[in-house]
């Protein structure tokens, strides 16, 4: 786990930049620093630099570090290879030598054998810079479901990426254009629209896409995706194959996942998706491993007794910060701080709480954190989706059953009133304005209505599975799993998603619909397929918490706070929102949800507006 940078083109760099984009990477990887220089015989006019910050993870030994050169292909590589070890096998079949035990070196020689299309035989996560030098030819490639990010901006002569938009800024020296209907979108419709419309908070700088390759010849970009996922049940598998299958696959995900030279976390939580991982490295795997944990002191969120439980059923040490209020002052600086460094807005409170939640495994010299991310997206784990899936049951038998189901078990738990109004939802074909402002107030503190349409893309017919494709490729994966590298490597701690393991994801699309809920029962298919190691509370609860938190839970909030610090009316967050209705919202006693996720959000954003415009 790394952080990369790099520029190729006619611009020179001269040495306090270099100096400085190194030192941006610093935290990223605080082990080992390099850059590689490069010169073309083709075009003499052109220069190219790779930066690299290295993490040590795997193959600890100097050999490893990067830039890494073999075969006249230079890699800069941040990330895992989890199946590393097999492809070294296959490869030295072929006749490859390595002399190192890296997967570092594995993409190189695998990038000489079988080209672009070795991308599709990597298992793991990463964003990769390779220079072939007998092409003169820059190639960046990302993950799957873009775990590590990768931002690139090309202008007439150059062409410069990094791990973070900082290094960019550095490296071009341009002052970027703020994107207002970035700022619009996420104000107004939140962190699932982060990734939905293709906009970046900056005009001009891009991110990479998921399972992408993208190609540089000095001249143009030609890219090309490697990887597709749809829905495509196999109505041959049984539900009792589902289970057998799914725990198998999963076993094998979180086995490739704890692959470390170094000790490991888990992050836990009272749900079915840490839990599930912990006992599996527990009780299967036979590992010890270390849990850390969030406790919120509103009990809408707070999970200690599950946690605890977990932690006393696995025998595994569970670290624990409990949040407590501090003053509005205190709360802007550490945003600040977030937002320089990352050059975006903060995403959700839950963002701003996990990251001292990295420094604290930090804190006990642990480099490697495991999370749930993903599992609501394969298995259909958030409430919405027990809604879509009787959708898809109005025209069955089993419909009536699992409505009573869902009324006796889930009604009682939900806070969103779009759900607890369930027969208008369950009428609709398609019923998306649970994501939007579920509070007309809201609507009219925005003086500009610019922001954009929430439309799904079409991936199939089955309501449920289109739901879940645009989250997991769209709506929730894409800016969760943006944070999530953000925060863990600005602690140093490199962030794992078991759950995003190809072959499971390939697999759990395969699962026909129909099996992925049972008795209201959420995630039924993962449920049943670690009922034997699951504590019995924590396998039966239908309560969903996870990771979330208020705002209200981390600042003193109240009228004063506000006229210290958001009182003027100049700041050019008020182009956007109304003055006077933000002075209401603040001097309110008590906020529901949608209020509290939206003034987090006009924090973030007045911040970075003031930094950036």
């Amino acid at each position: 786990m790394c952080g990369i940078a790099g520029f190729i083109g006619e611009k020179r760099l001269d040495q306090s930049q270099i100096k400085r984009t190194l030192s941006s990477l610093n935290l990223r990887g605080p082990d080992v620093q390099n850059k590689k220089i490069f010169s073309f015989k083709k075009k003499k006019n052109i220069k190219a630099i790779f930066f690299h910050s290295r993490l040590s993870i795997i193959d600890l030994n100097k050999r490893s570090n990067q830039p890494f050169q073999k075969h006249n292909l230079t890699i800069s590589f941040n990330g895992e290879i989890y199946n590393y070890n097999e492809l070294r096998r296959e490869l030295i079949t072929k006749g490859y030598k390595f002399r190192t035990k890296s997967d570092t070196e594995v993409i190189l020689s695998g990038y000489k054998e079988y080209k672009e299309s070795f991308f599709k035989k990597m298992r793991g996560m990463w964003a990769l810079a390779i220079m072939d030098q007998n092409k003169e030819e820059l190639i960046l490639s990302r993950d799957r479901f873009g775990e590590k990010p990768l931002y690139y901006f090309m202008d007439k002569k150059n062409f410069y990426f990094g791990s973070q938009i900082n290094q960019i800024h550095m490296l071009s020296e341009k002052k970027f254009e703020v994107n207002e209907k970035q700022i619009l979108n996420y104000l107004c419709l939140g962190y699932r629209s982060i990734d939905k419309y293709g906009y970046e908070f900056f005009k001009k700088i891009k991110k990479l896409e998921p399972g992408t390759i993208l190609k540089y010849n000095l001249i143009k970009i030609k890219k090309k995706k490697f990887w597709y996922l749809n829905y495509r049940p196999n109505f041959n598998i049984s539900r009792l194959n589902a289970i057998k299958q799914t725990r198998d696959k999963v076993i094998k995900a979180i086995t490739r996942n704890v692959v470390s030279d170094v000790p490991i976390s888990v992050l836990l939580s009272g749900g079915i998706d840490s839990n599930i991982i912990i006992a599996v490295i527990n009780k299967i795997l036979k590992k010890k491993v270390s849990t850390f944990s969030i406790i919120d002191n509103d009990q809408k969120y707070n999970e200690i007794k599950l946690i605890n439980k977990a932690a006393k059923h696995n025998k595994v040490k569970n670290y624990k910060i409990f949040l407590k209020k501090q003053k509005m002052t205190r709360f802007i600086q550490d945003i600040e701080k977030y937002i320089d460094y990352n050059s975006k807005p903060l995403f959700t409170t839950t963002s701003y709480v996990s990251s001292k939640l990295h420094k604290k495994i930090h804190e006990q010299s642990i480099k490697v954190s495991l999370t749930g991310i993903g599992a609501d997206e394969l298995f259909a784990g958030y409430y919405a989706h027990g809604l879509h899936y009787l959708q898809g049951l109005k025209k069955k038998s089993a419909f009536k059953k699992e409505l009573e189901s869902w009324k006796e078990n889930i009604l009682s738990h939900v806070r969103n009133p779009h759900f607890i109004n369930f027969k208008k939802f369950l009428k609709s074909t398609y019923y998306t304005k649970y994501i939007l402002f579920t509070n007309e107030n809201l609507k009219k503190m925005i003086k500009i209505k610019r922001y954009s349409r929430f439309k799904d893309k079409k991936f199939c017919k089955d309501n449920l599975r289109n739901r879940m494709l645009n989250e997991l490729f769209y709506e929730t994966i894409p800016p969760i799993l943006n944070e999530d590298d953000q925060n863990h490597m600005k602690s140093s701690v490199e962030n794992r998603s078991p759950f995003l393991d190809a072959d499971l994801v390939e697999y759990a699309y395969n699962i026909p619909s129909i099996h992925l809920i049972k008795n209201a029962q959420n995630k039924y298919i993962l449920r049943e397929a670690f009922k034997d190691i699951l504590p019995k509370k924590i396998y039966s609860n239908k309560i969903k918490k996870g990771f979330n938190v208020s705002i209200d839970s981390l600042v003193q909030r109240n009228e004063k706070s506000f006229k210290n610090i958001f009182s003027d009316r100049n700041k050019k967050i008020y182009k956007f929102v109304r003055y006077e209705k933000l002075k209401d919202l603040f001097s309110k006693k008590k906020l529901n949800n949608s209020e509290q996720m939206f003034l987090f959000r006009f924090i973030n954003c007045s911040i970075f507006l003031e930094r950036f415009a």
